[in-house]
């Protein structure tokens, strides 16, 4: 006793005379795991006795597990209920060893597993609320990207002019697939631009080389009064074509605001089919389509509604 001793050393466990061990007034604060070992096989060896009265015990959540031995061998712990703690505004109390214990281990219980439980959790959630909100608004979020690449000078460069409501270079922007391209030759240009001077913005025809086909598609849409789809199944399995619907739905709406500004054009193959894709239905509830008929007589009542659905 009374040394300034911190650490025990000393192997006891085979000491079988040894009934009192006085460690009082030196520095304890804790004893190893491996000194407790050893201090267990001395208690059922020789009935020992420890005092580490006035040592200043460290009653804290990283001390626990000594604290909790010590309750379990308090028997052999000389004068226990007068051990004092290290801190003075710690609530252990050794006069109550089994209640200070049991709110110490309460007090420490480590809720890091619930924590990290919550927070995958809650992170997955989020990411599939933002998912769900990013794939519903894909294409908007698309469009307002192009648009602020456009606005700060990032999109190529080409001479443009951004048309105001009343004035557009082109009459309609076409959106076709490379299937329908002789169906665009042979009726589209001599029905609409031949016979009826509208003007019409075609992909094979007007976009210039160099440019990328993401800002020719841009730039069509803006400086084009509508936007025309040829729809035929093939149209409908295009990636691009699929590119073009959407951002021409998202500029109506959002410069435009309405999808007046789309105008389909199914051909027999698709309504006649089983079901309309989904991508169509929005302009299909809003009756902005027009069928392309199978028999010849109805040709000139389908290019004159046609005409009336652009210019109006």
């Amino acid at each position: 006793s009374n040394n300034g001793l911190s650490e025990w050393l000393v192997d006891v466990s085979k000491m079988s005379n040894l009934k009192l061990l006085d460690l009082s007034e030196n520095k304890f604060a804790t004893l190893s795991s491996h000194a407790r070992q050893q201090f267990g096989h001395a208690f059922q060896l020789s009935n020992l006795t420890i005092d580490i009265s006035r040592n200043g015990i460290a009653c804290t959540c990283e001390n626990q597990d000594f604290l909790v031995w010590m309750h379990e061998n308090k028997n052999y712990y000389l004068h226990i209920e007068n051990y004092t703690c290290s801190t003075t505004d710690s609530m252990f109390d050794f006069k109550s060893l089994e209640s200070s214990v049991h709110n110490l281990q309460k007090q420490c219980k480590s809720f890091l597993g619930w924590y990290i439980g919550c927070s995958v959790t809650s992170a997955i959630f989020v990411t599939f609320i933002i998912s769900i909100i990013v794939i519903k608004n894909k294409w908007k979020i698309r469009y307002l990207i192009y648009k602020s690449k456009q606005r700060f000078g990032f999109v190529t460069p080409f001479n443009r002019c951004i048309p105001d409501t009343m004035h557009y270079e082109y009459d309609a922007f076409l959106s076709y697939s490379g299937q329908e391209l002789m169906f665009v030759l042979k009726q589209v240009i001599p029905r609409l631009e031949v016979n009826k001077n509208l003007r019409l913005l075609i992909r094979d025809r007007d976009y210039l080389p160099g440019i990328s086909k993401v800002d020719s598609t841009m730039k069509g849409l803006q400086e084009s009064r509508r936007t025309v789809c040829i729809v035929s199944k093939k149209y409908l399995e295009s990636k691009w074509r699929d590119y073009e619907l959407n951002m021409a739905k998202v500029e109506g709406i959002e410069d435009r605001g309405s999808l007046d500004y789309v105008i389909l054009i199914l051909l027999p193959e698709v309504y006649n089919g089983n079901h309309l894709p989904k991508t169509l239905m929005d302009l299909i509830r809003k009756e902005r389509y027009i069928e392309y008929p199978m028999e010849s007589c109805a040709y000139d009542d389908f290019w004159d509604r046609l005409i009336r659905m652009i210019e109006q």
